[in-house]
């Protein structure tokens, strides 16, 4: 099997982003089976960025899950919907890559399967982990595909505009849940006691909680202020400005809590504050040069509605 490219990201990123992410929550969102994390790494970025004492893994979820008697039957990788939400990924070779993902997300669908080989030509799809680490535990993995790319899009590694890139697979995510809850049920286990973790790019708060928001909006038809709501309940803890381990974080982008609103026809205004986890945001430019001299710095930021921006 072909893995993908490892993650692009500085030592910076590594040690003063994605490791202060929240680890995890042991708490489903309600009415669901869904458990959210942090993208779990390979140990091979432990060696590559130095050890952490907040370094994650894959085995380090399963057995925490275990001694909490918490049964996971699937694992939905959703990193790549996201993945440049948290970092932008370099520009090169723009034609090749347009191409590249192209073909891999439609021999994708044309398969029925979104972890083909052809995944690790597509550049929103990074090394992780070795996905093979689940079998491990008997947790079955499944990693959801970004739709093509445009090949019209100037910016090769991009959809092509500043639309969010999970509500283009919400059917593909329901199918997938619904497979597995069919599966479960008749192999005569509960599903009640099964849980699904999803996870993304960005801690959980991301393309995952998105996700889960959707299917109780979509599946259960539950309000979208309600749905929200209950994923707040089944975030992970996250290092807040104010220190404030209090603070339930939930769907943090600001675009898919509008997506929710206009698609489920939501009628109760949300109302967001504003306040997101410290590492949310990326370098800025003038952050990045300074870094790259002492520390391979990142390079972009972002505007207060999740898009990317450059100063």
């Amino acid at each position: 099997m072909n893995r993908p490219p490892l993650l692009p990201w500085s030592k910076e990123t590594f040690t003063s982003r994605w490791s202060t992410q929240g680890r995890l929550s042991s708490t489903p969102i309600p009415r669901t089976p869904f458990l959210l994390l942090k993208a779990p790494v390979s140990t091979l970025y432990e060696e590559k960025f130095g050890g952490d004492r907040n370094m994650f893994t894959v085995g380090m979820y399963c057995t925490r899950m275990m001694a909490r008697s918490i049964r996971i039957g699937l694992v939905v990788d959703c990193t790549a919907l996201d993945l440049e939400e948290f970092e932008p990924l370099p520009v090169t070779k723009q034609s090749n890559n347009a191409a590249s993902s192209r073909t891999s997300a439609a021999a994708a669908r044309r398969n029925g399967n979104s972890n083909n080989n052809s995944a690790a030509k597509d550049p929103r799809v990074r090394y992780f982990h070795n996905p093979s680490e689940w079998d491990d535990f008997d947790v079955e993995y499944h990693r959801m595909m970004p739709p093509p790319v445009d090949g019209n899009s100037s910016n090769s590694t991009s959809t092509g505009n500043d639309e969010p890139v999970a509500p283009k697979i919400l059917n593909d995510f329901f199918r997938v849940i619904s497979n597995f809850q069919k599966s479960v049920n008749s192999s005569s286990n509960d599903t009640t006691t099964t849980h699904i973790a999803l996870f993304d790019s960005r801690g959980g708060l991301g393309a995952a909680a998105y996700l889960a928001a959707a299917y109780m909006c979509h599946t259960l038809k539950a309000p979208v202020h309600a749905a929200i709501q209950a994923v707040k309940e089944g975030t992970p803890p996250q290092p807040s400005p104010e220190n404030d381990p209090s603070v339930k974080w939930g769907l943090c982008d600001v675009r898919l809590v509008k997506d929710l609103q206009s698609r489920f026809m939501g009628r109760k205004e949300i109302v967001m504050e504003g306040k997101v986890p410290t590492w949310w945001w990326a370098l800025d430019e003038e952050e990045d040069g300074e870094e790259e001299e002492e520390d391979d710095g990142d390079g972009e930021s972002t505007s207060n509605d999740g898009k990317k921006k450059r100063k």
